[in-house]
């Protein structure tokens, strides 16, 4: 079992809680608590001064995250909180952290989080060393605290537990200094630092694709143009939009307008992909897990759309017999992409440029009539692939 220690005791240049911060219209200590529930902390410890507006907006962050809570009031009142066979997990007061970079380091194992000590203390973090200082996370064995027995009562309970931590032997976890610059780790002293972080992680999600996917590539450019101010409704928009010019792609082609129909699911691919790339930069700037399954039901609506737009030029063929080829030739484009060396393999998750492709192909009459070619080209790139892939492997 694991347990929380958060805190509210430092304050911003107004002197109210750095833990209060807003971001995204929740305080800062409510988006630890979902930090602390993504690392599988089941009860929240909190440092107070016990001023009572502060205990009681906290109490109700944590029954919305359904978590019990406990108030401390400084190190000794943590002795018998946590045993010997818990974990503790130790949030720093106002750390920011990107649900994922902490799950890849701290899901299934102890450590000492550590950046490097330039930039890390210029960004407020305490200095451990000099080459280190400390990464705003501590997950370590209960029995830490019970050396705080020893401690003045008037002690810093987090600084007190990094050194003791460290004295028992908790592993270091160095953390990467380009995490500090990207946003994905923050320790907010300020509603400036908050800021900052927006524009750092949206920019950083924005650069994230590469032009080898150019459609990706210009989704989330223009995705980035639209946040942080269309956030909220962007990707709804973004999204229906995308359905919309599917439903219209799959009319065109019913009456034989093949590559205005693949225009259209062009279209409506980068819309989904818009919509997409907005969804993934409103989770990193909350600080939440993104859910797979949404993106993945959604691409398999894009790849339906170009089946049905292919498939209708087959009619009036069995359905199955209408389907087969483009399904095939959908299906080893979508098997090109694991199988093809990082570099390129954006290319191959590249929906909206594919639907281009399929139109200029449309255009100069290859498709529908070349399906056949074009298929064993792919199949035969695929296998290359695959064998290739072995062979490094082996």
């Amino acid at each position: 079992m694991r347990i929380a220690l958060l805190s509210t005791l430092a304050r911003i240049a107004d002197g109210s809680p750095r833990a209060l911060i807003a971001l995204g219209g929740r305080p800062l200590i409510a988006w630890q608590m979902d930090l602390a529930k993504a690392l599988n902390c089941e009860r929240i410890l909190c440092l107070s001064e016990g001023e009572e507006e502060t205990t009681a907006m906290v109490e109700q962050e944590a029954a919305q995250a359904g978590l019990e809570i406990d108030f401390l009031g400084g190190p000794r009142h943590l002795l018998g909180k946590v045993t010997a066979d818990q974990d503790i997990v130790v949030i720093g007061d106002g750390l920011l952290m990107d649900p994922a970079l902490a799950l890849r380091h701290f899901a299934e194992r102890r450590g000492v989080a550590t950046v490097p000590d330039y930039p890390g203390v210029e960004k407020g973090f305490e200095r451990i060393d000099p080459e280190r200082a400390w990464g705003g996370i501590i997950v370590a064995r209960g029995s830490v605290g019970e050396q705080l027995a020893d401690m003045p009562a008037d002690g810093d309970t987090i600084s007190l537990l990094l050194r003791m931590a460290l004295q028992a032997g908790t592993p270091v976890v160095e953390i990467d200094q380009l995490h500090l610059t990207t946003g994905e780790i923050l320790l907010a002293r300020s509603d400036g630092d908050l800021a900052e972080r927006e524009r750092s992680l949206l920019d950083n999600s924005a650069s994230h694709i590469s032009w080898v996917g150019p459609g990706e590539r210009l989704a989330s450019m223009t995705a980035r143009r639209l946040a942080p101010q269309n956030l909220n409704n962007g990707p709804m928009i973004a999204l229906i939009s995308g359905l919309l010019l599917f439903g219209v792609g799959s009319a065109a082609s019913l009456y034989n307008y093949l590559p205005l129909a693949l225009i259209l699911v062009a279209l409506g691919s980068f819309c989904v992909s818009v919509a997409q790339a907005l969804r993934t930069m409103k989770a990193r700037l909350h600080g939440k897990l993104i859910k797979r399954q949404l993106s993945i039901g959604i691409n398999a609506i894009t790849d339906i759309s170009i089946i049905s737009v292919l498939a209708v030029q087959n009619w009036p063929a069995p359905v199955l017999n209408a389907v087969f080829e483009p399904a095939l030739l959908v299906g080893l484009w979508r098997l090109a992409a694991p199988l093809s060396p990082d570099k390129i393999a954006q290319f191959w998750r590249d929906r909206t440029s594919f639907a281009v492709i399929l139109a200029l192909l449309a255009g100069i009459s290859v498709i529908p009539a070349q399906f056949p070619l074009i298929i064993l080209l792919l199949l035969v790139f695929v296998l290359i692939s695959e064998a290739s892939k072995r062979l490094t492997l082996v």
